[in-house]
């Protein structure tokens, strides 16, 4: 074989030759490693200079359909760095959700597939040269720049929280605003600590001219907040002369709300009647306080009595 005196200068390019023959060779030059093609897979040709030490390994991704792709890179080691760019246009890193399941294998997750070939993965392991702190725009799920990017809009769903998770301690005022959360099914009613009851009356319990409970009306609050109270709330008149009332108040722990008052009257109906009406409050309460209805008849002929559900109900919800 005939001695050769110079240098080898193998192809130098940022993506693995096409269609390689065993043994050939080519250096990248987006990481500054040499590889040889071994009939199966790109292998670095480790122990030299260059921006790293020790072994690497590149794969090109994407197929049109794919968003996950697992990543074989059998180094042997947990302590790797990984990289995605892409394959063409501007050779951009891109930061697509990278997961490192053991010493040998890694998942890329996208959130849309990438187009065919449009990826190349650099997985890097041993000690580096330089710095390890990411730059350049985020993508996925984040936006803005790494080293500190944002969560990008409509980005949080369902499958994100975990049940119960999301209370009033763990969000900061305003932090959740509405392009943060995509529409529709962005996150599930079972998701969300909240705090509200639906209530309905228990008895026909009859009364007369003094302040009643309504049985069954009465609530226990377990979270500090701004409530929407909705009373329904239907009586029965009985045996009356006629011009008889009845006022239905929602009370806080125990203090009637000032100007919360509902009136029905018996139109003046000497005999049995029944009257209904829909009333709503909007009330600070704080946790532990008892929210309650009752009800005061301002005649003093023959008896009044609450009808029961579905007659006479409560029902109270957080809204702030």
């Amino acid at each position: 074989m005939p001695e050769i005196t110079g240098s080898l200068i193998p192809p130098r390019n940022p993506t693995p030759p096409s269609s390689p023959a065993l043994g050939q060779l080519y250096f990248d030059t987006d990481n500054n490693t040499l590889y040889w093609w071994n009939g199966t897979d790109w292998i670095a040709a480790t122990g030299g200079g260059g921006g790293a030490a020790g072994a690497s390994y590149t794969e090109v991704i994407g197929d049109g359909t794919t968003t996950e792709f697992w990543i074989y890179h059998n180094l042997n080691s947990a302590e790797v760095l990984i990289t995605v760019r892409e394959t063409s246009g501007n050779l951009s890193y891109v930061y697509p959700e990278i997961r490192k399941i053991d010493n040998d294998t890694a998942k890329i997750v996208f959130d849309v597939a990438p187009a065919t070939g449009a990826y190349s993965v650099f997985v890097s392991g041993g000690a580096f040269i330089g710095s390890a702190t990411p730059s350049g725009p985020a993508g996925g799920g984040l936006d803005g720049s790494y080293p500190s990017p944002g969560i990008a809009n409509d980005s949080v769903g369902s499958l994100e929280i975990v049940s119960g998770a999301v209370g009033q301690s763990e969000l900061a005022d305003g932090a959740v605003i509405n392009a943060k959360v995509a529409a529709g099914a962005a996150i599930d009613p079972a998701k969300i600590n909240t705090n509200y009851a639906l209530l309905s009356c228990s008895t026909t319990t009859a009364f007369t001219t003094a302040f009643v409970d309504a049985p069954g009306c009465s609530w226990t609050c377990t979270t500090t907040g701004v409530y929407l109270a909705l009373w329904a709330f239907d009586f029965n008149f009985v045996a009356n002369t006629g011009g008889d009332t009845a006022q239905g108040r929602l009370n806080v722990n125990g203090t009637d709300i000032t100007g919360a008052i509902a009136i029905l009257k018996d139109n003046n109906v000497a005999s049995a009647t029944r009257a209904a009406v829909l009333a709503a409050w909007i009330v600070n309460v704080t946790a532990g306080q008892i929210v309650k209805t009752r009800a005061f008849r301002g005649g003093s002929a023959g008896t009044c009595q609450f009808q029961a559900a579905p007659g006479t109900w409560l029902v109270i919800a957080r809204i702030g």
